[in-house]
């Protein structure tokens, strides 16, 4: 798989270099199992390493199921503005990994997935998290909604709700119409899940440069669905 730039030039390698990006690359031989979801037969694993989901069968052998496609962003005069980025730059399309974040089953053994942008996950480039559904039994992928701020978790009701939970935005969201919708507001919210009409959910102490502090929470939110 490629990521980057597609034939970058010489400013734009060289105007990168110093941030440790690179300009164009293939793949890194790397794996980082993030969230796994029982499945008949074994387990299905989001590898946010390997930008892919896995299937682990109950002898421990490994399957790939599927390759998640790389992330494209156009970066504009205010992305350079912020990222202190020369001219060079602007206009130019760099195809960030995906990094899946949580694997959940859905109706018809249907698997949902979220994903970080792979480039800056702060506000520096806008809301760029994703949510895909793949179909094991058609080896179809297909982006549901995109312009989520942290994609961190999400879950699946039995009638088929998507929320997720959005680190950076502090909040859950709904799909509705292809884009995020908010359910309700929770600041460091970083996991959901839904059982017996209610949503239970996982926030996360404050965020330091030297990672954690303090204390998290788990939260119950009755619904009627």
């Amino acid at each position: 798989m490629h990521y980057g730039i597609d034939s970058p030039t010489r400013c734009q390698i060289d105007a990168l270099a110093p941030t440790g990006v690179p300009a164009s690359y293939t793949g890194l031989i790397d794996s980082h199992p993030y969230a796994v979801a029982a499945v008949r037969g074994g387990w299905v694993v989001a590898d946010a390493g390997g930008n892919d989901l896995v299937f682990v069968d109950d002898r421990g052998q490994v399957r790939l199921l599927t390759l998640l496609p790389p992330q494209p962003h156009t970066v504009t005069a205010d992305d350079a503005t912020a990222l202190n980025l020369p001219a060079c730059l602007v206009g130019a399309t760099y195809n960030f990994e995906p990094v899946p974040t949580d694997v959940e089953v859905g109706r018809g053994g249907a698997l949902y997935l979220t994903t970080l942008p792979g480039g800056p996950e702060g506000p520096a480039l806008g809301a760029r998290g994703s949510v895909y559904r793949f179909s094991p039994r058609h080896h179809d992928l297909r982006r549901l909604a995109t312009g989520f701020a942290g994609a961190t978790n999400l879950a699946v009701t039995p009638g088929g709700r998507i929320l997720v939970a959005e680190l950076f935005a502090g909040r859950i969201s709904t799909i509705e119409h292809g884009r995020p919708s908010l359910v309700i507001d929770l600041p460091k919210v970083a996991s959901v899940e839904f059982y017996r009409h209610a949503v239970y959910a996982g926030t996360t102490g404050d965020m330091t440069e030297a990672g954690f502090s303090g204390h998290g929470s788990v939260v119950k939110i009755d619904t009627r669905w």
